[in-house]
């Protein structure tokens, strides 16, 4: 099985929803919502059990995983509730929330 790997610290994004995840992340751990120390284990899970699913080697897939980490982090914090969260992705895919990618 192929290791998953992060995207190279000299990559740009190579879509806008991956680099809007990567703000919000940001953000929260500014806002002190999360610890780095926390965010690090969270997503070391999830891309845990991508590993175990996949060959790891899709850059989707792993942003996908990260979506994955900060949605259960936001829920786990009661700061969004399930079916919010559900209706803000569908809004989000048809692309009618406010974040518009660019």
């Amino acid at each position: 099985m192929k290791q998953a790997t992060c995207p190279p610290d000299d990559q740009e994004f190579s879509e806008p929803w991956h680099a809007q995840l990567f703000a919000i992340t940001i953000a929260l751990h500014e806002k002190g919502i999360m610890s780095w120390p926390e965010w690090s284990a969270m997503l070391a899970a999830e891309l845990a059990d991508w590993k175990s699913d996949s060959d790891g080697d899709n850059e989707d897939e792993y942003y996908g995983r990260w979506q994955t980490a900060l949605e259960k982090l936001l829920c786990n914090r009661d700061l969004v509730g399930e079916t919010e969260l559900q209706a803000t992705l569908v809004e989000r895919k048809a692309g009618t929330t406010a974040i518009q990618d660019e």
